[in-house]
């Protein structure tokens, strides 16, 4: 019998697990990064640690000195 049941799944990410070990890994899917730890441990029958979440990547325009940022949208 495995030390632990399965393990919570995330949204956005995955659970690396096999039914067996200790522990389970965790990793987001493209697009988005990992917030938390990225394992679990199984514990006297119950995974110990927070879980992690995955948050969607967002990226901030740049600023550059003595110029403009033209995109698709403002050019046209």
């Amino acid at each position: 019998m495995p030390p632990c049941s399965q393990p919570k799944s995330i949204a956005h990410g995955i659970t690396d697990w096999d039914g067996r070990s200790a522990t389970a890994r965790y990793a987001c899917f493209q697009g988005y990064h990992l917030i938390g730890p990225p394992q679990v441990e199984c514990r006297y029958g119950a995974w110990y640690s927070t879980y992690p979440t995955c948050k969607p990547i967002v990226c901030n325009q740049p600023t550059i000195a003595n110029a403009r940022l033209e995109t698709v949208d403002s050019i046209r």
